[in-house]
C-alpha cells in the first residue's frame, strides 16, 4: 500500500469513529480570563477579520516583550481589516474548537474572512503528554471549519498550512530552541498540506506560505523562526505578506504594503542586494578593526531605516588569501583558507565581501611567484564561497603610505617585512588591485578602493589630514575607515559624497545611531571570530555564540527603535 494510500484509510478509518475527550476533534474546555475577554469583545463589536490560532497568532498582536516588534506586523497587516487576534499560546486543535463553540463566535455580523493557523502543538511530542497523527489533526481542523461554517455560513475560511518545526539538524543561536522530533517534524508537514482536502474554493481556502521560511539549500531560516517554532518580526512580515494577495481577494480589499516592503521596493538594487541578507566581511586587521565596517553599516541604518541589514565582519589580523609570510613576521600568517569552510558553514551568508592583498605582497618587491600565489589565493577563495552559494564582492586593498614610515624602509627589499616594508610596496598594491579590477570572475563585483585612496594620499595631503596613522602606512586612520566605507558605496553604484572627510567624522561618531551600529559591529565581530576560530601564532575557539547574538538583538532592536523614531 502506498503512503497516500496508507494516509487515505487511516484518515476514513479515524473519521467512522466517535470522538471523544482528548481527541483533535473534541472541544477540550480550556476557560481562562482572555477567553472570556474575547467573548466579552466578540458579542460587542462586529468584526470584519478573525484571526484564530495559537501562540503565532498571539504574539503578533496582544503580547509584549521579546514579541512587542510583531505588534507592528498587526498594526499593518490586520488592524486597518477590523480584525480580532484569537491565538492562544501553547493550543491545540481540541483547544480552539471549545473556544468557538462557547462563545467566540457570538457576533451578529458575519465576518467577512476567519484565517485559521492551528496544529502545531498537536504534534509536539516534548512538551504534551497527548500527540495526534496527522489524521487526527485534520479532523480537528475539519471540526473547527464546520463550527464556523455552521455559525457563521457567508464566512470565507482560509486555512493556513501549519508552519514548519525546525529538527535536530537545524542549527539555531538563539537563546530559547524548541527540541523538535523527527516525528514531530513529519506530522507537522503531513498534517498541513492534508487540510488542503478541506478547501471547496467557494467558502472555504487554503493557502502554504511555508516557503518563506526556508533557504535556497532548504534548511530552515532561523534568521526568521530563531527558536525553529515561532517566527520573529522579519518572519511574521514575511507571511503576512506571502498572504496578502490571498487575503486581499477574499476580503475584497487592495493588498497592503508594509513600510518595510515600500521601502524595499524603492531601494536601489545595490541596497535590495544587501538588504534582508547575511552579509560577511572577510579581510586581514584593517577590517578586523572594522571602523570603515561600522561606518558602512551606520550609512546604510541611517539612509534605509525600514532596511534590515544583517552584517557579521570577521577579518583577522596578518591574514592573507595567499598562504605566504616573510620571514620577519613573529609566526607564520593565517591563511584565510584556513577558515573559511568554517565561516561559510557558521554565518551562512547571501554575500561575503573580502578585502585582501595589504599583506600578501609581504612588503617585498613584486615577484611573480607571490602575484601567482595571490592570483590563486583569491580565486580558490572566490570559488568556495560560490559553491556555497554566496556572492562575492571583491574589494582592492587600500592604499599604502611609505611615507609614514620614515627612513625606516627597505630600498632594495632585502629582509623587507611590515615592520620595514620596501620602499616602492605600494606599486605591489597596485599591481594586485589592477588584477582584481581586471580579472572580475563571473558572478563577482570587484570595487576598486585602492585608486581613490591612493589618489588621495599621494596629493601631499592639501587639505591637511592624514589617511594612515603616524608611523603606520598600512592602517587607516579613522578618516581613511570613512572613505573606505565612502568608496565601497560608490563601488556598488550609489551615489556617496567624499568631501573634506574630518567635518563628518566628527559628526558621525557624536551621533548616538553611530555608537550604537559600532557597538553592535564590534559586539559580533569579538564573538564571531573565536567562535569560527582561527590560528594565529597559536588556535582559538569558543562555543558560546548565543549569548554574543542575545546582545547584538537587543543592540539591534536600540538602532531600529532610534532610526525608525516618528
Amino acid at each position: 500500500m502506498t503512503a497516500s494510500l496508507f494516509c487515505f484509510a487511516a484518515l476514513m478509518s479515524f473519521q467512522t469513529q466517535s470522538p471523544k475527550l482528548g481527541d483533535a476533534d473534541f472541544p477540550k474546555p480550556t476557560p481562562n480570563p482572555r477567553h472570556d475577554a474575547k467573548v466579552a469583545d466578540v458579542r460587542s463589536h462586529n468584526y470584519d477579520l478573525m484571526m484564530i490560532g495559537d501562540s503565532i497568532t498571539q504574539t503578533m498582536g496582544d503580547e509584549g516583550g521579546e514579541w512587542e516588534p510583531l505588534k507592528q506586523v498587526w498594526a499593518t497587516h490586520f488592524a486597518p481589516r477590523n480584525a480580532i487576534n484569537l491565538g492562544y499560546s501553547g493550543y491545540r486543535t481540541e483547544n480552539v474548537l471549545w473556544n468557538l463553540q462557547n462563545g467566540e463566535l457570538d457576533c451578529d455580523k458575519s465576518p467577512k474572512v476567519a484565517v485559521l493557523l492551528i496544529g502545531t502543538n498537536n504534534t509536539d511530542d516534548t512538551n504534551y503528554p497527548t500527540v495526534h497523527t496527522a489524521a487526527q489533526i485534520f479532523a480537528g481542523t475539519k471540526a473547527i471549519v464546520e463550527t464556523i461554517r455552521k455559525k457563521h455560513p457567508t464566512t470565507k475560511i482560509l486555512i493556513l498550512r501549519i508552519f514548519p518545526r525546525g529538527g535536530a539538524n537545524e542549527v539555531t543561536n538563539y537563546h530559547r530552541r524548541y527540541k523538535n522530533s523527527e516525528q514531530c517534524v513529519k506530522t507537522c508537514e503531513e498534517a498541513g498540506l492534508m487540510t488542503k482536502k478541506l478547501a471547496d474554493g467557494k467558502h472555504v481556502f487554503w493557502l502554504d506560505v511555508n516557503s518563506v521560511f526556508f533557504r535556497k539549500d532548504g534548511s530552515m531560516n532561523t534568521d526568521l523562526i530563531p527558536d525553529l517554532v515561532h517566527p520573529n518580526a522579519e518572519g511574521a512580515e514575511a507571511w503576512a505578506n506571502a498572504l496578502e494577495p490571498t487575503l486581499s481577494k477574499l476580503m475584497d480589499d487592495k493588498p497592503i504594503k508594509s513600510q518595510h516592503q515600500l521601502a524595499f521596493e524603492s531601494a536601489p538594487k545595490p541596497i535590495q542586494m544587501l538588504a534582508e541578507k547575511r552579509v560577511m566581511i572577510l579581510g586581514d586587521s584593517i577590517t578586523q578593526d572594522g571602523r570603515y565596517v561600522g561606518f558602512l553599516e551606520y550609512m546604510l541604518e541611517k539612509q534605509y531605516p525600514w532596511l534590515n541589514f544583517n552584517l557579521f565582519s570577521v577579518g583577522l589580523a596578518s591574514e592573507t588569501a595567499s598562504g605566504l609570510t616573510e620571514a620577519s613576521h613573529p609566526f607564520p600568517r593565517p591563511d584565510i583558507h584556513e577558515r573559511l569552510a568554517r565561516a561559510l558553514k557558521a554565518v551562512r551568508p547571501d554575500v561575503v565581501f573580502a578585502c585582501y592583498g595589504m599583506n600578501d605582497g609581504i612588503y617585498q618587491p613584486f615577484d611573480k611567484g607571490r602575484f601567482e600565489a595571490f592570483q590563486h589565493g583569491i580565486t580558490s577563495m572566490i570559488q568556495e564561497c560560490q559553491k556555497a552559494g554566496a556572492k562575492v564582492i571583491l574589494v582592492t586593498p587600500p592604499s599604502f603610505d611609505i611615507a609614514q614610515f620614515g627612513e625606516n624602509v627597505s630600498r632594495d627589499g632585502v629582509d623587507a617585512g611590515s615592520s620595514k616594508p620596501y620602499v616602492k610596496y605600494n606599486d605591489v598594491l597596485a599591481q594586485f588591485a589592477a588584477w582584481e579590477v581586471k580579472a572580475r570572475p563571473a558572478g563577482v563585483q570587484v570595487i576598486d578602493i585602492f585608486t581613490p585612496l591612493n589618489r588621495r594620499a599621494t596629493s601631499a595631503n592639501p587639505l591637511g589630514y592624514d589617511l594612515h596613522n603616524p608611523g603606520d602606512g598600512i592602517h587607516p586612520t579613522s578618516v581613511g575607515h570613512l572613505l573606505m566605507a565612502r568608496f565601497i558605496l560608490q563601488g556598488l553604484g550609489l551615489e556617496v559624497s567624499t568631501d573634506y572627510p574630518p567635518d563628518e567624522l566628527s559628526e558621525v561618531e557624536a551621533d548616538p545611531l553611530y555608537k550604537l551600529v559600532d557597538q553592535h559591529r564590534r559586539t559580533r565581530s569579538d564573538g564571531w571570530l573565536p567562535f569560527i576560530g582561527y590560528t594565529r601564532g597559536e588556535s582559538f575557539k569558543t562555543d558560546n555564540i548565543v549569548s554574543v547574538e542575545d546582545k547584538a538583538r537587543d543592540l539591534q532592536s536600540q538602532v531600529d527603535a532610534l532610526r525608525r523614531k516618528g
